[in-house]
């Protein structure tokens, strides 16, 4: 059990240098648009209000999720009571199953859903019509690498 938990801080080490680094590029974006850089390249102005609004929303989401990891990972390292509860959810069965049948099929539903959508936006822009059904494509590629990838298929 001891290795399981040198591996699992090694983990954690890694998980906190990429919430680190998430942290880093969610402020740097911030700070982009509030410079008004972004605001620049946008036709109109309504628009460039609308996008500087999410990505204030996204910024702050992200920032609030890393630092509720960081802290909990933290909190972990120094704890090993912590530090194995933390292991057993990380490496739970059950709920890797259940995350493993929700995923696929979530997928599936959001292509059939993002297409019934896309017909219904097609009566009033052709251009959301199209982005939509690109989405699906990417949805569909990235879904369809990832198969291939985590059943080592040549191609």
């Amino acid at each position: 059990m001891e290795k399981k938990l040198e591996k699992m801080k090694k983990e954690i080490q890694r998980q906190n240098a990429v919430l680190i680094g998430l942290f880093t590029i969610a402020s740097g974006l911030l700070v982009l648009s509030n410079s008004g850089f972004l605001a620049r390249h946008y036709t109109g102005g309504q628009y460039a209000d609308f996008i500087d609004g999410f990505i204030l929303g996204l910024v702050i989401v992200t920032d609030i999720i890393c630092i509720f990891r960081l802290v909990k990972n933290q909190a972990a390292l120094k704890d090993e009571k912590k530090l194995t509860r933390l292991y057993n959810e990380m490496n739970d069965e059950r709920t890797k199953q259940i995350n493993a049948l929700a995923g696929g099929n979530s997928v599936k539903m959001s292509m059939i859903l993002l297409i019934v959508i896309a017909l219904i936006v097609s009566f009033i822009s052709f251009e959301a019509f199209l982005a939509i059904i690109g989405a699906v494509v990417v949805i569909g590629l990235v879904h369809k690498g990832m198969v291939l990838y985590y059943s080592r298929v040549e191609i």
